[in-house]
């Protein structure tokens, strides 16, 4: 039954080939399985339920192409499959069996048909949402309005020139003149006044114009180098 091959060791393919025992007991579990099968069909079971059954022992477990055969068998049927579970090592003195390799039980599940239109009708109803917090009847309140704040002031880097009330002369680091309300800028060039005059920091003024000043407030006349040479100096703002 068995030879070796050269290229591969051992030949499997007389594997596949089933012996008169192993076809016994493959007839025999079917058998087994479709009188299970009709009683297991024909009981009241809740749809959705897996209802389990022991159908053969580890002495009447098949293995290799009996197998197969048995579990497409079984596959056949809508909501049946097979599987088996390994049998310690505890249990085989008391099972009385012999057998050094992994012996097993195999057992038949059946899963209950599911009527969907049987489960349509009985479905409760969803409820529809509820909240759990109960929104006001009217809006809240509005929060008031923040105060109107008063516009920022404008502050402009273009101050018009001020009419200066009183002006004193002093030799020294700035030149200012009392008495003096007319004056107007002049070009570069001519006598001016620099220092802490409000207003602008620099104005200038013609010779004419200070001399006349000094008549108005009853001050000798002086000549431009008279008062150069008392410390005045010509502008160089």
């Amino acid at each position: 039954m068995f030879w070796c091959n050269d290229d591969y060791g051992i030949n499997r393919d007389g594997w596949s080939e089933k012996s008169k025992a192993a076809l016994q007991r493959e007839e025999d579990a079917i058998k087994k399985f479709d009188l299970e099968r009709a009683k297991m069909e024909a009981r009241v079971l809740e749809p959705g339920s897996c209802n389990m059954v022991q159908l053969l022992n580890p002495k009447e477990h098949l293995t290799g192409a009996c197998l197969k055969t048995f579990r497409q068998h079984v596959n056949k049927f809508k909501g049946w499959n097979v599987k088996r579970q390994v049998v310690s090592e505890d249990l085989k003195p008391k099972l009385k069996i012999t057998r050094k390799s992994k012996v097993y039980y195999t057992n038949v599940y059946y899963t209950a048909p599911v009527n969907l239109d049987e489960l349509k009708e009985n479905l409760v109803p969803q409820q529809p949402f509820e909240r759990k917090y109960h929104l006001p009847s009217s809006p809240p309140a509005l929060m008031p309005s923040p105060p109107i704040m008063p516009e920022s002031p404008v502050y402009s880097y273009h101050k018009p020139i001020p009419n200066l009330p009183s002006v004193a002369f002093r030799t020294g680091n700035f030149a200012t003149f009392s008495g003096f309300q007319n004056y107007r800028p002049l070009p570069s060039g001519t006598l001016s006044t620099c220092g802490n005059i409000p207003g602008p920091s620099r104005y200038q003024y013609s010779a004419e114009q200070l001399y006349g000043n000094y008549e108005k407030i009853g001050l000798q006349k002086r000549t431009l180098n008279d008062f150069q040479d008392q410390g005045g100096k010509k502008s160089k703002c």
